[in-house]
């Protein structure tokens, strides 16, 4: 039986208790204070930056059962952010979220089978996980099933009416994203209009996409507005200066293929 102190009466209590026996503390507000302290450490969010510190926050709180210290516990043994890597523990650890019905869990899990090439099973494994999370409406596991579909990958044969089932479906689920604000899916929205997977090729949408996507901050987005404006795709007229605008918004957050580009303008060279 492990002993965990009460953050509001410094009691040693049983992490099997429902609540601190002196003030009544319940163990669950205990654990998201423990989960807390891990995000801030994670993140750096207040305190030096930490994934050491983080792991034995994430650490008190799972073993109190909190899912989002579970989740992320598992994430750092999958990279081996301050703890040594261990896909075994991460899935120990993502595999309790993922099996009370979380899809981003069953998504990670799929993830953590598909890189484990000592894993047996892997491939097996990855599409179950796969299949549960894009069975939920998960986006970006409906996207990635649709690829391995098209190509034929974790054991998938190829199949290219499923593959278009399941873009048409991510498509689907990345717009309800997308039209909530979700700047990611608002850039995964412009690529499948790019390309026409799931949905028509429409060079209208393609833009319109980026565009909201890039005012958030999205550095991939940035960079495709820069291209666009260079070349004048899809009956945008070509525009150098908003070109170098974009690159360069991209740019400032590190985005290395934008920094090339803005560079290359600079020099007479695009």
């Amino acid at each position: 039986m492990a002993l965990i102190k009460c953050p509001d009466c410094g009691q040693n209590i049983s992490s099997h208790a429902a609540a601190c026996p002196s003030c009544g503390c319940p163990v669950n507000i205990i654990a998201t204070q423990y989960y807390n302290k891990g995000l801030m450490y994670y993140s750096g969010n207040g305190v030096p930056q930490s994934f050491e510190k983080a792991a034995e926050w994430y650490q008190k709180a799972a073993e109190l059962g909190h899912t989002g210290a579970e989740l992320g516990l598992g994430q750092l043994y999958w990279h081996g952010w301050g703890v040594p890597k261990s896909d075994e523990k991460a899935i120990e650890w993502v595999q309790k979220v993922a099996e009370q019905g979380d899809a981003d869990a069953q998504f990670e899990l799929s993830q953590i089978y598909a890189s484990g090439w000592d894993i047996p099973e892997r491939d097996e494994k990855s599409i179950e996980w796969l299949l549960k999370a894009a069975d939920q409406g998960h986006a970006r596991a409906r996207y990635e099933l649709a690829m391995n579909y098209a190509i034929g990958l974790r054991g998938l044969a190829e199949d290219k009416e499923k593959a278009a089932e399941w873009f048409r479906k991510a498509a689907e689920s990345y717009l309800k994203a997308a039209e909530q604000g979700d700047a990611n899916a608002q850039f995964q929205l412009a690529e499948m209009y790019s390309v026409g997977w799931g949905v028509p090729k429409d060079s209208n949408k393609v833009f319109e996409w980026y565009l909201k996507a890039a005012e958030q901050g999205h550095a991939d987005a940035q960079f495709q507005l820069g291209h666009i404006y260079l070349d004048g795709k899809g009956g945008i007229p070509k525009n150098r200066k908003k070109a170098a605008e974009w690159y360069s918004k991209a740019a400032e957050q590190g985005h290395e293929d934008a920094q090339d580009f803005l560079s290359a303008m600079y020099n007479n060279e695009l």
